[in-house]
């Protein structure tokens, strides 16, 4: 797996270790130094799985990929600003109630 900048300037390089017989690898990324991240390489295996499941060559690994997050973090409010939203609308709302004129 390969990051490159807008510039098409290498930033990161790592091989996925292989797993275990009939196991799991994993290998994550995070970019916190500001950097500009503008293109992934994956690099998988070569050995292929038919629409029925059967592998091309069964002593091969296969590699499978899932759930990529590729994103800018958005940012998630702080309860106490949460809190403080809810009791100005509160607030607003009870205001509004006293100001209407009786029937």
């Amino acid at each position: 797996m390969g990051f490159f900048d807008p510039s098409n300037s290498l930033i990161f390089s790592r091989n996925v270790l292989a797993g275990a017989n009939q196991g799991l690898s994993f290998l994550g990324a995070v970019a916190n130094a500001g950097e500009k991240i503008a293109r992934v390489r994956l690099t998988s295996g070569a050995n292929t799985i038919t629409s029925n499941g059967i592998l091309g060559n069964p002593s091969d690994d296969v590699v499978v990929m899932d759930d990529f997050l590729y994103a800018e973090p958005t940012a998630v409010p702080e309860p106490s600003s949460l809190a403080l939203a809810g009791l100005g609308l509160l607030c607003g709302l009870g205001w509004i109630r006293r100001r209407r004129p009786e029937a």
